[in-house]
């Protein structure tokens, strides 16, 4: 029993089904994504997510939920979870499948581990929670939902930037840039100028080649930077 109400918005995107507490259908999900026996922590979360079952004739391959909380002090705050699966087929949500998401994580099966008991009381203790699917990625690369956190423009950025960083690091290599100036322009962009996407996911692929730089020198960086080159393929749209 939850001390306060948890409201989940009607979901507009056609092709997908969402449901809450105190929804048979949501614990029946649970229960068929998740087992029967699960961890403590992960049966605490449950009464505060959703299910999310792919009704549409193609994979799922991103999916970003968000959560309103109005905490104990009358104050609005927001949490979300996302999970971008691109590349990997095994990890997508396929036409008749459900996936749960709970504040901390986008599950398709029982994680080993969850974090997050210190953000759970703030659940706990809220005046109010709601819950809406903010989007989702179709194989075909059609975004829909209604995007108020942005995910969209977070999603193309995973499937663009990488391969961008990549190829610009190749190219230097190609016109006879020495790997200290490769290595010195990947130092320079590990330092975001902003908190945008873009600038995010530059930083995070820029320490991603460094590291692969340190462990194996010139050749494993080059061979790292050719695999961001060919991957996702996978175009976005609206």
């Amino acid at each position: 029993m939850l001390a306060q109400p948890v409201t989940v918005a009607p979901c507009g995107v056609s092709g997908v089904t969402v449901a809450g507490a105190p929804s048979a259908d949501y614990f029946e999900r649970a229960d068929e994504v998740l087992g029967g026996t699960r961890a403590p922590l992960l049966n605490a979360w449950l009464p505060y997510g959703v299910s999310l079952t792919n009704r549409a004739p193609q994979n799922i391959v991103a999916i970003a939920v968000r959560w309103l909380v109005t905490n104990s002090n009358g104050q609005p705050v927001v949490f979300s979870a996302e999970s971008a699966t691109f590349d990997n087929p095994r990890q997508q949500v396929p036409p008749g499948k459900s996936v749960i998401a709970v504040p901390v994580a986008v599950l398709l099966a029982a994680p080993r581990t969850l974090t997050g008991p210190g953000r759970l009381a703030e659940f706990q203790n809220a005046r109010k929670v709601e819950v809406s699917l903010d989007g989702v990625v179709f194989a075909s690369g059609q975004f829909a939902g209604p995007n108020n956190g942005k995910v969209y423009e977070q999603f193309v950025a995973e499937t663009t930037v990488p391969a961008h960083v990549a190829s610009t690091v190749m190219a230097m290599k190609e016109v006879g840039e020495s790997v200290t100036t490769v290595v010195a322009w990947l130092e320079s962009s590990t330092r975001p100028h902003s908190a945008a996407p873009n600038a995010r996911i530059t930083a995070r692929v820029a320490k991603a080649l460094l590291a692969a730089y340190q462990r194996g020198g010139e050749a494993l960086l080059y061979e790292k930077a050719q695999g961001f080159e060919k991957s996702p393929a996978i175009r976005l749209y609206r």
